[in-house]
């Protein structure tokens, strides 16, 4: 029962974010150019990744980017270059346990021809010990995005590899509305099974910020029947200079 009601609850704010956004007069968001596959000159709210996996597009030089998973993770972004972007994340309120999600990244995009991007990324967890790098790659065929990327992490604390998989796509069904979808594939040495993310939603733009509503499923890694979980997740972020 307590499903059915988060579900419909869900959809309830789904369906209330998309109003506010096809009752804005101007079809067209100002300022916003059409998606190409030059992220410098065509980076719109939110593009330097889906719900959570990273995307080869990278944050315009001086650009601000802030958000906020469920209103409890929030990241900052700022692109020092066109190809550079850095980041960094942390859980509120600051309490001693949350430290241990405090994570910086930085992301290069070392490619850029025609419809393509490919970036580099690595992450560091200082608290938890926990360092990751990686490639991501995005093709852009206008209205589908498709994005693939590959990762490699160490954590120190137990000597043991961590190596990550990763894939989504994203369709622009409208100026102000995008479809995506994205899964993982996390293994571990000391785990029995394998951890394995997916989401699905929906990304809704403003003229100055965009919110994405979501559904995230997850397995359980230590459980033996392999349980899927899942839940909504809502994600808001807003650009600035």
């Amino acid at each position: 029962m307590r499903r059915y009601l988060i579900s419909t609850l869900f959809l309830m704010l789904v369906i209330w974010l998309n109003a506010q956004i096809v009752s804005t007069s101007d079809p067209v968001i100002q300022g916003t150019p059409e998606l190409t596959a030059n992220p410098s000159n065509a980076y719109r709210h939110g593009d330097s990744g889906l719900l959570f996996i990273p995307t080869a597009y990278t944050l315009p030089k001086g650009m601000f980017q802030a958000s906020t998973w469920a209103f409890v993770i929030y990241t900052l972004g700022y692109g020092v270059t066109d190809e550079l972007q850095l980041n960094f994340s942390t859980v509120l309120p600051l309490k001693r346990e949350a430290l241990e999600g405090v994570t910086g990244s930085a992301k290069y995009r070392l490619f850029e021809r025609n419809k393509l991007n490919v970036s580099s990324w690595v992450t560091l967890t200082p608290f938890l010990k926990v360092a990751t790098a990686g490639f991501i790659s995005s093709l852009d065929l206008k209205r589908i995005r498709l994005h693939a990327g590959i990762g490699l992490g160490i954590d120190f604390r137990e000597s043991d590899y961590i190596d990550a998989w990763m894939a989504g796509w994203d369709f622009q069904v409208g100026p102000r509305r995008l479809l995506f979808s994205e899964f993982g594939f996390t293994t571990k040495t000391s785990w029995e099974n394998n951890r394995i993310p997916w989401t699905l939603g929906m990304r809704l733009f403003r003229e100055d910020f965009a919110w994405e509503v979501a559904w995230v499923g997850i397995m359980d890694p230590e459980n033996d029947d392999t349980n899927w979980n899942s839940f909504p997740m809502i994600k808001a972020t807003i650009a600035f200079d």
